[in-house]
């Protein structure tokens, strides 16, 4: 496993998630991203309401993980963007520090949906801060 600093493609590629799935949200649900755990509610009606399609909406998922790691980001010191490339591919990832501790958040809700399995993005993003909280920076700080 390696990873490379983000080049202009990655950051059109997850400026480009982010603007349609907003833009989307902003359209169905009559609501604006803020960035908040308030949108928790909103992604949640996207997939209650059967807004997109399962199978073609992978991106529209991808774009809410992005949503997701900006939330991360502003609210947890340390993690940053990165690409992670290992044997089955190139993924871009929320990496803490220069570490090997990475979420594939851009992939966390569309790996859900196409499994089939439930979701409930307030539970599943409450659960990562609180993985975050007790592996990613306990362990750093031991370091």
């Amino acid at each position: 496993m390696k990873f490379h600093r983000l080049k202009d493609q990655d950051y059109k590629t997850l400026a480009h998630l982010f603007i349609s799935t907003k833009e989307l949200i902003s359209l169905n649900l009559n609501y604006e991203i803020s960035e908040t755990p308030a949108d928790l509610q909103a992604f949640q009606n996207v997939i209650d309401l059967k807004i997109i399609d399962n199978e073609s909406g992978a991106h529209f998922y991808q774009g809410m993980g992005v949503m997701l790691g900006r939330m991360i980001i502003s609210n947890r010191k340390g993690f940053d963007w990165w690409v992670m490339e290992d044997k089955l591919g190139k993924d871009i990832v929320l990496r803490y520090k220069e570490t090997d501790l990475f979420i594939n958040i851009t992939n966390h809700i569309a790996a859900k949906v196409s499994d089939g399995k439930p979701i409930n993005i307030r539970f599943d993003f409450e659960g990562l801060i609180r993985d975050i909280d007790q592996f990613f920076i306990p362990t750093m700080n031991k370091a």
